[in-house]
């Protein structure tokens, strides 16, 4: 395209389409971020609770059980079935897990 003709293109992403890639990027930047505090397990599980329950999604105590059976899980997989330690976290260190 002519760089004439770039400043009549329409806008390709509007503000609440913005605010919904927002709503799948900013919760994904914070699980990762909180993975060497928390560990896979529980960072895990504070994220399914907040994507579910955050947006009212699902109600809280449907969303609590989807959080806990998700990092259970991820532990059974993991941890005994392949038997691949995940990152358990600060916390878990700092209370001898």
């Amino acid at each position: 395209m002519p760089a004439a003709t770039l400043a009549s293109v329409p806008i390709a992403i509007t503000s609440i389409e913005l605010r919904r890639l927002a709503g799948l990027f900013v919760p994904a930047a914070i699980f990762v971020a909180a993975i060497p505090l928390a560990g896979v397990y529980v960072a895990s599980a504070l994220y399914i609770f907040a994507v579910l329950a955050i947006p009212r999604q699902q109600s809280v105590p449907r969303a609590l059980g989807m959080a806990a059976a998700t990092a259970l899980a991820l532990y059974i997989v993991f941890e005994r079935m392949f038997q691949v330690s995940l990152p358990h976290g600060a916390l878990a260190a700092a209370f001898g897990f």
